[in-house]
This record gives structure tokens, C-alpha cells and sequence, in this order.
């Protein structure tokens, strides 16, 4: 992340997607860290693109925005038995 206080990106080396930027307002705070995972509780959800550069609506990524940088896969469960 950016130490500069204006700034309305984040910047994440992710593991999972490589350098990604989010913008700030779509930073996501969960109450209570996921279990297993203490040490965070910001979040960025990151659409799937496919390889062609398009997106899979039913696939997203739940980006950890702090160390060590983790990633979830979300999937609509409805979409995905279509």
C-alpha cells in the first residue's frame, strides 16, 4: 500500500493475481478476521478475468489487502449449476 494520504489506490502484490490496484472506497473491513487468518481484516473483491481478457460474472477473488497477501475464490453456487 501507498504511505501517501491522498492517494485513492491500493496497490497489492497478490500471490495469486499478481499487482492489482484497487481503488480505496472499494476496500472491504470485516469485523472479525476470517478464522485461520488473524492477522487480517481488509479485503478487496476482484473480478475473474479469463484469459481472453473477459470477465466470468460467477467467479471473484477475495483479495487480502494486508500480509501475506492471501486470496479466497467466491462463486455464486446458483451460477455455477446452470
Amino acid at each position: 500500500t501507498s504511505g501517501n494520504a491522498v492517494d485513492t489506490t491500493i496497490t497489492v502484490r497478490s500471490r495469486a493475481l499478481g499487482e492489482i490496484t484497487l481503488d480505496v472506497k472499494d476496500r472491504i473491513e470485516f469485523r472479525e478476521p476470517i478464522l485461520g487468518f488473524d492477522d487480517c481484516v481488509e479485503y478487496g473483491l476482484i473480478p475473474h478475468t479469463l484469459p481472453d481478457g473477459t470477465q466470468n460474472d460467477a467467479v471473484m477473488w477475495l483479495q487480502a489487502i494486508t500480509a501475506p497477501y492471501h486470496a479466497f475464490i467466491l462463486t455464486d453456487p446458483w451460477t455455477a449449476l446452470a
